[in-house]
């Protein structure tokens, strides 16, 4: 049906739009590590550092804790220019200037500063010095994201959890976050997958949601599908009622019309008093010709929300489909109140006819059709004059169908030939029965009528002599 069509359409394009939202927020706090922490170092690497660089680190620190950052990172520029070539000084492991420390201290005075592409390089000196540094990879990787550089941000997050002791999940969820914000989903996926499998125990609803969204983005509902289920079941409040509905679409989307079925049935009756779940439940059961199911359960939603228009119609529809005609007559009324649709009258005309009331059907197409009829609500008039057994009338109005083109005629000029047979006009019958064969799929039974009505023709003219 043309309005379920409407309706299903409307809700899948809101599932989508669900399952595609994404907040992705970078956090700073997580991101940076303090300047008030590089007096200490990181890994137990104070007692490697030289003299000259210890003495440098505890002369920036007042500078650093004042927030004065730009006279902090000139003068780490200025020690570091007495080492020579930076390039050079690490290559060669020479960290008496060069030192990774002294790198990140400066990293983070750029970073303070927003100055992202010196904070980068200067973070790039200190992780190539000392590639197990995780504080400067997490950094090089805030510093890229603030860039725009994310799939390089990405790279850096999962360096920091490949270089780090104890190992946070949150560095590869980052990653994997950095990923998705890059369209990188292939990537992201690997990296979420990776964090699920080593992190089970600390995986949290929004890393599936986001897991959701990067297989949707490559085309891979089936695979989503856990994770919905999942969110589905293991969230609260608006987040599950979203991924409810989210998996009940989805279902609906795959073809998977009876685990469709059995969670609607399932929302119905956890959530009684909820419209849309007995909405989603109405579409199932269309999706599967369960007719008078679909309609008991969109009355209910009737009941607890107002119904638009088009849900109006498709109560009546599936009323009358349902052969509850007393339902559709109403629902079909008000909606031609507002909408001049034909299909819509026959539909109110055969709710009519069901009921036994042809009179009715009558004065709808009278009081609700066009003025100017068309040929389709032409013979349906004729039809009802005939059934009232208005016979005069009927054949005048097939008599005016015939007149408009179309597939329709002959079948017109036949019904008028019985119509003004019935009302004793001969010679009226046999005029509309001549018309009639001229049509090929009405020959045979015109041509027989028309033999019959001649011979009542010439036994009156018999009579008469």
């Amino acid at each position: 049906m043309i309005s379920y069509q409407l309706l299903r359409e409307k809700s899948l394009s809101e599932m989508r739009k669900t399952v595609f939202k994404i907040v992705i927020c970078f956090s700073a706090a997580l991101l940076m590590i303090l300047p008030s922490s590089l007096q200490a170092g990181e890994n137990g690497q104070q007692a490697d550092m030289p003299m000259s660089v210890r003495m440098i680190l505890h002369n920036v620190s007042p500078m650093l804790e004042n927030e004065e950052f730009a006279k902090a990172a000139k003068t780490l520029e200025q020690f570091l220019d007495k080492g020579g070539s930076a390039q050079k000084a690490i290559e060669a492991k020479e960290y008496e200037y060069h030192h990774p420390e002294v790198y990140f201290a400066l990293g983070n005075c750029y970073l303070m500063q927003e100055k992202y592409t010196s904070a980068a390089r200067a973070y790039e000196y200190s992780v190539q010095a000392r590639p197990d540094f995780s504080s400067a990879w997490l950094n090089l990787a805030r510093s890229f994201y603030e860039l725009g550089q994310l799939r390089r941000a990405g790279e850096c997050f999962e360096q920091a959890y490949e270089r780090s002791k104890d190992k946070k999940p949150q560095y590869l969820y980052h990653s994997a976050l950095a990923y998705l914000m890059d369209e990188k989903y292939s990537q992201a996926i690997a990296t979420l997958e990776r964090l699920f499998d080593t992190h089970p125990s600390v995986v949290k609803p929004e890393w599936k949601e986001n897991m959701v969204h990067a297989l949707m983005a490559v085309n891979k509902p089936r695979i989503a599908l856990p994770y919905m289920q999942d969110l589905a079941q293991n969230t609260s409040g608006k987040r599950q009622r979203r991924w409810q509905e989210t998996l009940l679409y989805q279902y609906l989307e795959l073809g998977m019309t009876q685990k469709a079925l059995r969670h609607g049935r399932k929302l119905t009756r956890q959530y009684p008093t909820n419209p849309k779940w007995w909405k989603g439940l109405t579409h199932i059961n269309l999706n599967l010709g369960r007719s008078e199911e679909a309609l008991a359960a969109l009355m209910v939603y009737g009941f607890l929300t107002p119904l638009s228009d088009q849900e109006k119609k498709l109560i009546a529809d599936l009323s009358l489909e349902a052969d509850v005609p007393v339902k559709a007559v109403p629902m079909y009324t008000s909606w031609l109140q507002d909408h001049h649709d034909t299909q819509v009258l026959r539909r109110l005309v055969a709710a009519y006819r069901r009921l036994s009331q042809p009179d009715k059907a009558l004065e709808t197409i009278d009081s609700l059709g066009p003025k100017t009829k068309s040929s389709e609500l032409l013979m349906l008039e004729g039809e009802l004059l005939y059934e009232l057994e208005k016979f005069a009338q009927a054949a005048r109005v097939f008599e005016q169908a015939a007149g408009k083109q179309g597939s329709h005629r002959g079948r017109a000029w036949l019904m008028a030939g019985y119509a003004a047979w019935q009302s004793d006009d001969h010679s009226r019958s046999q005029k509309a029965f001549s018309q009639a064969a001229k049509f090929q799929r009405q020959k045979k039974e015109a041509s027989k009528a028309l033999q019959q009505i001649q011979r009542i023709i010439a036994k009156k003219e018999n009579l008469g002599s």
